[in-house]
């Protein structure tokens, strides 16, 4: 008791000094709390797909360069798929949306409407590397046919105000030399956490037929999903040799 009184005498005296003492010991409070929660974010990036940490996305390194690439031959996937045992499944994903939004248009109780909304583009293998917790699907393999796409439910409801949203269309401009441009809903999934890779709103337009110069049939971010347990270094090399 004596002692809490002293410590109450000492913040009457000397006022000033105490109060930067307070300032100081709740900023450094704040900072490390910010600091933990940054670290946990990070540390629990992409975890909640199912075997995330048999998970790794391709990347080439140029002699002479400090900064990697994931630009690849869209038949670099198949190609480590054949070579590799330890690969069972693959799959071309880049969220484009994160660096450039695209132009979409819906219709909305008859209504046309259109905005500038985030969007990532796949092949039809996405679902067999990454985990999606589908609301609706048409099958397992939502990205089969060509023209289609799934989305999020936090994107359908703030485009549609509904997440029955099976068989409606957007439409994007013509991309990359392709004269398509509707795409039908064939998959509505709960928005992953913001600690991820995919994208949280509209997700994977599926590829062209092939032949087109539709970005995914170019190649783009290589991802595969090896054996459980695989480890990867022994990967890492024969990657590197194919």
């Amino acid at each position: 008791m004596n002692i809490i009184k002293t410590v109450f005498r000492n913040i009457k005296v000397y006022k000033t000094s105490s109060v930067f003492n307070f300032i100081g010991l709740i900023t450094a409070f704040t900072v490390f709390v910010l600091i933990m929660l940054y670290v946990y974010t990070e540390y629990r990036f992409d975890t909640y797909h199912q075997d995330y940490q048999d998970i790794y996305r391709l990347e080439l390194m140029t002699p002479g360069k400090s900064k990697s690439s994931v630009y690849m031959s869209g038949l670099t996937k198949d190609v480590i798929q054949e070579q590799l045992p330890e690969v069972v499944a693959t799959t071309l994903y880049m969220p484009w949306g994160k660096w450039g939004e695209i132009l979409l248009e819906w219709e909305q109780d008859g209504e046309k409407k259109s905005s500038y909304e985030d969007y990532a583009i796949s092949d039809k293998h996405l679902t067999e590397v990454f985990t999606f917790d589908f609301l609706h699907a048409t099958t397992g393999t939502p990205l089969a046919e060509p023209n289609s796409v799934m989305v999020s439910d936090a994107f359908a409801l703030k485009l549609w105000g509904t997440t029955e949203v099976m068989g409606k269309t957007l439409r994007t401009p013509p991309m990359a030399g392709s004269e398509q441009n509707e795409y039908r809903v064939t998959a509505v999934f709960r928005t992953p956490p913001r600690n991820s890779y995919s994208t949280n709103r509209l997700s994977s337009l599926s590829p062209q037929p092939a032949g087109s110069r539709h970005p995914t049939n170019r190649g783009e971010s290589s991802i595969f999903r090896s054996l459980s347990g695989s480890p990867p270094e022994p990967i890492a090399h024969c990657c590197r040799q194919a």
